[in-house]
């Protein structure tokens, strides 16, 4: 299993809590502000240095205590690892890996995929294309290895040519970042169509199992006119950029369209429709990691079975036991978890109980 047990010390409201992980499903139960969700937010942080709630960090570490410390023991094929997280509000952020330190969050991320559905995860339709890139990203990022470094090439040229337009630097002076930004610009590209190529029949498999959408268009946009040349749409896009003091075109423009007919699906989906697609969403890309790579995903969903009526509630908890990925979820009612698991066969199960920051 990727996360066969967890640590955690003074963050938010868990404190010396130790929990040995299901291989397959893990339930947590309990009221609202038990901590269920704080364990979520645990998890996703060992996983990536970051809170998917907030960015004060003094919210994160458990009142009157100076740091919060997390520690996961992982297996990844057939290698293991312990990662850990220590996040002072004096000292900064200490990672290790292994026993060994590291300043890298890649690495982490490497080892723990990590997929988070929760409130926020609707921006993925409602809000702009910069959520919808995040999520190809992730993608490609597990899959491709190279991804990183293309990432990391663009957005420097990115910044660079950004800085000497906001300079109001000549044009020969801009143009001096072109060629590099170009370069990366197209190998990231790249990237993303092929990830896409694979990704969207296995959504289109998954949402068949979730809902009736007739007329779904999946269409991708580069963050440029792909008839055209870049370099050129760089050059007569110049003056515009200039005075705009950024660039308007290239991949970080780029953006996942997903619309019924020529609508918005959030337009045309109610809010329960919009979780099932998002959950075909994430359930496809942790397919792909698994083809692609023999990687199984972390799944972290909050509470799942809000806003789905029991028929729903079945048809996405058939998908997800179908679906080779540690998984854990949150919820309310500890009764309508139990007879959720009741219904999920041959899996590894494991049941959780959280209140007031204890988690039996």
């Amino acid at each position: 299993m990727p996360l066969q047990s967890l640590a955690i010390n003074d963050f938010r409201n868990l404190s010396n809590i130790k929990v040995t992980c299901g291989s397959d499903f893990n339930f947590l139960s309990g009221a609202n502000g038990a901590g269920k969700s704080n364990f979520l937010e645990a998890v996703h942080y060992l996983g990536t240095g970051r809170s998917f709630r907030c960015s004060v960090l003094q919210r994160l570490v458990q009142h009157q205590a100076e740091k919060f410390i997390l520690c996961g023991k992982i297996e990844l094929g057939s290698n293991q690892a312990v990662l850990g997280i220590e996040r002072s509000i004096s000292e900064g952020q200490k990672l290790h890996i292994g026993g060994e330190k590291t300043n890298s969050i890649a690495e982490f991320a490497r080892w723990l995929p990590l997929q988070t559905f929760n409130q926020e995860s609707y921006q993925i339709l409602t809000s702009g294309p910069r959520y919808r890139r995040q999520l190809i990203d992730w993608g490609v990022f597990h899959v491709e290895h190279a991804q990183l470094l293309l990432w990391q090439q663009t957005e420097r040229a990115l910044q660079q040519r950004n800085a000497a337009l906001k300079q109001q630097q000549s044009r020969d002076q801009v143009s001096l970042w072109d060629r590099e930004f170009v370069a990366a610009a197209y190998a990231l590209h790249n990237s993303r169509e092929l990830y896409l190529k694979k990704l969207v029949p296995l959504l289109r498999t998954c949402l068949a199992q979730l809902l009736d959408l007739e007329g779904l268009n999946i269409e991708y946009y580069a963050g440029w006119d792909m008839k055209r040349d870049l370099a050129e749409i760089l050059q007569y896009s110049w003056t515009r950029d200039s005075y705009l003091g950024f660039t308007q075109f290239g991949p970080h423009r780029a953006d996942l369209q997903l619309k019924i007919g020529q609508v918005p699906v959030q337009d045309v989906l109610s809010r329960g429709q919009q979780k099932l697609f998002l959950l075909a969403l994430y359930v496809a890309q942790g397919l792909l990691l698994n083809q692609a790579v023999e990687k199984r995903s972390v799944f972290l969903i909050d509470d799942l079975l809000a806003e789905l009526d029991m028929g729903k509630q079945q048809q996405a908890m058939h998908v997800l036991a179908n679906f080779d990925a540690q998984i854990f979820i949150t919820g309310i009612d500890l009764c309508e978890l139990a007879n959720t698991a009741q219904r999920i066969n041959n899996k590894d199960i494991k049941m959780f109980h959280v209140e007031h920051g204890i988690i039996n």
